[in-house]
């Protein structure tokens, strides 16, 4: 288990900036904040919607749904995002807890010049989606799938999505998930740099199997020298060692060899574990990921 004193730098350093971050950006007391999310909500959603079936997936049950969000104010070749939970990524509708209505957000941002990746939305497997998304094998959910989805995704998806769009190198790829998505999307990273020269974690649930996590980070591939990650958190969703723990493998990937510039570890002091709060968080997370 993560210790305070283990990562007592690291906590000096992921926090370095952050308060006036968080006025600035998450905090209830700046009416031009308030303002700005409300304008980047209120955006058309500016893009257009691709069906890329339903898909069999070796080793996993049932068919994963796939559809792209293309920008339409985006010149190819696309950046892309391959982002897990479809369900749950565009309008309220078919998700339990509302969406990110991420073309609105995405659309803004193209409107205004910023990063808006072509989005690969791959839906999840409903009860399954926990021993899918697993990692490693866990009492509960089984031997874990996630390396059968990876396969699928690299040896199937993406090549599917480079036929049918002009796409950018692997440099402008990233993966992007929330909770047990945002292991994934950390897992994904780590196990094929050669595909995502980026990922996204939002809330990752770290917790799963923390010493596994950290274990495989040792044993990693040193990152390439242009990758980015961005890992965050909620105060209001997690315990103290959790924090903890998104730090120490924060930490532990800069041991690895990636650049402590070239990762972000934010802990949002009003942060739940919600749709609307990643959502919220995601353009400053897409501003940094963006970053040469």
């Amino acid at each position: 288990m993560p210790t305070a004193s283990s990562s007592a730098l690291a906590c000096v350093h992921w926090s370095k900036g952050i308060s006036s971050f968080v006025v600035d950006l998450f905090g209830r007391t700046s009416e031009e904040a308030r303002v700005a999310r409300k304008g980047i909500m209120a955006g058309e959603p500016r893009g257009r919607f691709v069906d890329l079936g339903r898909h069999a997936i070796a080793g996993l049950k049932g068919a994963r749904q796939v559809r792209a969000w293309v920008p339409d104010l985006v010149t190819p070749p696309y950046p892309v995002a391959y982002c897990w939970d479809g369900q749950n990524l565009f309008g309220d509708e078919g998700s339990r807890a509302g969406g990110w209505h991420l073309d609105q957000i995405l659309g803004a941002r193209a409107a205004s010049g910023l990063l808006a990746p072509l989005v690969v939305a791959i839906d999840h497997g409903g009860e399954d989606r926990i021993g899918d998304f697993a990692p490693w094998p866990h009492p509960r959910f089984g031997p874990g799938r996630a390396a059968a989805l990876l396969d699928w995704v690299v040896g199937v998806l993406k090549p599917l999505v480079d036929r049918e769009f002009q796409t950018r190198d692997r440099s402008s790829t990233l993966v992007c998930g929330s909770s047990m998505g945002g292991l994934l999307s950390l897992i994904a990273w780590l196990r094929r740099p050669e595909v995502f020269g980026k990922a996204l974690a939002m809330s990752p649930s770290l917790w799963f199997d923390a010493g596994a996590l950290l274990a495989e980070i040792a044993r990693a591939a040193p990152p390439r020298p242009d990758a980015r990650l961005y890992l965050d958190i909620g105060k209001r969703e997690s315990s103290q060692w959790a924090r903890q723990l998104l730090l120490d493998t924060a930490e532990a990937v800069v041991r690895r060899g990636l650049a402590r510039e070239r990762i972000r570890a934010f802990i949002d002091p009003n942060g739940r574990h919600r749709e609307a709060h990643w959502s919220r968080r995601l353009p400053v997370a897409l501003d940094f990921l963006a970053e040469p």
